[in-house]
């Protein structure tokens, strides 16, 4: 495991609350507008891939114990839950309803195996869940 230097960790810190308040303004935008579903959804992808990094394909390809383990921020992995979430909704607002359940059911098996690698407020032991 890789371990970031504190400037890294400032840059990560700030990345992700740009997307979080990116993540906001999306579903706000979301709820006023069923027609917007398209941009949200490709601003959601794109905010995806943005807090995932390199590992953006990697991540969302394999299984989610594996990428729990693998991402290694309680913080980005909550936030990839959000923005999955999010996803689901402008799917569902855009009538790709098995699209949406498709987003709600990684964003559900991502969260359960957070809770069974870390649970809140814990690190799992040599490359799990930091901050």
């Amino acid at each position: 495991m890789r371990t970031r230097s504190s400037e890294q960790e400032d840059t990560l810190l700030r990345l992700i609350q740009q997307m979080a308040a990116a993540a906001r303004r999306l579903r706000e935008l979301l709820t006023q507008s069923a027609e917007a579903s398209a941009s949200v959804r490709a601003e959601v992808g794109q905010s995806i891939a943005l807090v995932l990094g390199q590992e953006s394909a990697l991540l969302s390809g394999i299984d989610a114990d594996s990428a729990v383990r693998l991402l290694q921020s309680r913080a980005r992995l909550e936030l990839w839950i959000e923005l999955l979430e999010l996803d689901a909704d402008a799917c569902d607002r855009g009538g790709l309803v098995p699209e949406a359940g498709a987003r709600r059911a990684r964003a559900a098996a991502l969260r359960a195996a957070a809770a069974r690698l870390a649970p809140a407020g814990e690190d799992v032991a040599g490359g799990g869940l930091q901050g």
